[in-house]
């Protein structure tokens, strides 16, 4: 290094040093450059999930949910005076429709959480006087619907409907 001129001996000096800043800079600097990035990004991230639950935690609490329509269920205090409505219901659209009633009772299983109730039928009757009582029961403003059913016809003309009516119900 001696037989470089003072000028070079300067130049080297300053390439060897542009080259350990450069290396400083590929070593520590840009690492903790892209780290900051991240907790950076990963902090605005957080601010926006901590503002969106704030938001939910201010919002107004929803309205109560409004009690069915009136006239589209049955209401009653329990499950079983609600069954026995339904009974009589039946009853009524069976006498009107002009069917026979054969048998008729609740179908269990309704609870004073369910808000559906439902009874066992069989009803016979002319296929006209059975199809009257089918419409009276699906097209009653009461929401009342045949989940099952089964129809047959015997030797004599008379159509035996065997089935279950359901029905919705709300507490008094």
């Amino acid at each position: 290094m001696d037989a470089l001129s003072p000028v070079t001996r300067r130049i080297v000096a300053l390439g060897i040093l542009l080259l350990v800043l450069i290396t400083a800079t590929n070593l520590l600097v840009l690492p903790l450059s892209s780290a900051l990035r991240g907790s950076l990004s990963r902090l605005g991230d957080v601010r926006f999930e901590r503002a969106q639950t704030e938001a939910i935690a201010n919002r107004p609490p929803a309205p109560p949910a409004s009690p069915l329509p009136s006239g589209i269920a049955i209401v009653a205090a329990n499950p079983g005076d609600a069954s026995a409505r339904l009974a009589a219901i039946v009853r009524q659209k069976a006498t009107v429709a002009g069917v026979t009633i054969l048998a008729l009772a609740p179908a269990g299983g309704a609870s004073d959480k369910s808000a559906a109730i439902s009874a066992d039928f069989a009803v016979e009757g002319s296929e006209l006087a059975v199809l009257a009582f089918l419409k009276q029961v699906e097209s009653d403003r009461l929401l009342m619907r045949l989940p099952s059913w089964h129809m047959q016809v015997d030797d004599a003309h008379k159509v035996r409907l065997d089935g279950q009516v359901a029905a919705a119900w709300g507490q008094a």
